[in-house]
């Protein structure tokens, strides 16, 4: 466990089945912030909503170092993907790389949510908050909503992968 119980929860969802894909199509089809969106399903498994104007501030924290930092790295990796023969060393050690700089934006987003008041105790994050799996499915589902109705994209279902991160 890391002292970022946001970081530890996105390492177990994205890993979940369909997870991943669903959040890069999402990136890739209507430039969604991955990190944001796994905050939005987080804060929603603990039953926590967040706004359209707390989302963009959201983005805005984590702007520059997503822009000069996450971005470039993603870009590094995919061209270096693509190269005959593979470079699968220089590969894995840019993707690390890129892991680490994910973390830096979703230890950036764990304390705006402090400092927000989103999450109001610390001490009580790293503990399995105790609410029903439908309040959390509801928040999960709204917060997404919210996010993707400021990007322009259409609702997610209760049968998006995005929409189960709350056991």
């Amino acid at each position: 466990m890391s002292d970022n119980p946001f970081w530890d929860y996105s390492l177990v969802f994205y890993s979940q089945p369909k997870v991943a894909k669903c959040c890069l199509e999402y990136q890739d089809q209507h430039e969604a912030n991955v990190n944001i969106l796994l905050m939005c399903c987080w804060l929603g498994s603990l039953g926590v909503l967040i706004n359209s104007h707390e989302l963009e501030q959201a983005n805005l924290t984590i702007n520059s170092i997503d822009l000069h930092a996450v971005q470039p790295l993603r870009a590094v990796r995919q061209f270096i993907k693509t190269l005959k023969p593979p470079e699968e060393e220089l590969y894995h050690n840019v993707q690390q790389v890129e892991l680490l700089a994910e973390q830096v934006v979703q230890n950036e987003l764990f304390n705006w949510s402090i400092r927000n008041d989103l999450i109001t105790d610390k001490k009580f994050i790293g503990k399995k908050k105790v609410i029903s799996s439908e309040v959390a499915l509801a928040a999960q589902m709204k917060n997404l909503n919210t996010y993707l109705s400021l990007l322009g994209c259409s609702s997610v279902s209760i049968n998006s992968p995005l929409c189960n991160g709350h056991d």
